[in-house]
């Protein structure tokens, strides 16, 4: 595939919907790939669901988690994911229309939120999000750790995010 080829092929990758992903990327069996976030989370992907021109490297600073991660995932609106935090095990597909959870690491359960709540008195700066790993402000900036599927209009809110 030559570069014109490439650009095309990006365009149209561009056009779709893409969330970022940090981790290392481990075959994990037969068509099977293993996203490592840390020694008790990761996230099993099917092969063919991920582009390989949508995996870039990351230098040691790249990584706001100060995990180290090797790479940046790009995963497509509709990737199937088998999200795995300590005896945890969750699948999901990557869509708006999935309904925001995120993981509790200390009960080790699946947390959904409750998105038809209304709470007005909350400023929206305060919210924060999660693409499978890592929480961060919607207002920007990385705020810790953590697992799940949760946009900024789902209004999960956390005070850090406010300052």
């Amino acid at each position: 595939m030559n570069l014109s080829e490439v650009l095309k092929k990006h365009d149209e990758l561009l056009q779709k919907e893409l969330y970022t992903v940090r981790g290392n990327i481990v075959p994990f069996g037969e068509g099977t790939m293993k996203i490592e976030f840390s020694s008790y989370a990761y996230a099993l992907v099917s092969e063919q669901d991920i582009e390989p021109s949508l995996i870039f490297p990351l230098m040691p600073d790249e990584d706001p988690s100060g995990r180290e991660s090797k790479h940046a995932i790009k995963l497509l609106e509709g990737t199937t994911i088998e999200l795995h935090v300590k005896n945890v095990v969750h699948t999901f597909e990557i869509e708006k229309s999935t309904r925001p959870f995120y993981v509790d690491e200390s009960k080790e359960e699946v947390v959904y939120l409750d998105t038809k709540a209304e709470n007005s008195s909350i400023e929206r700066r305060c919210y924060k999000r999660v693409y499978v790993a890592d929480c961060h402000c919607c207002n920007g900036g990385y705020l810790g750790p953590c697992y799940g599927w949760v946009g900024c209009g789902s209004e999960w809110y956390d005070r850090e995010c406010c300052d």
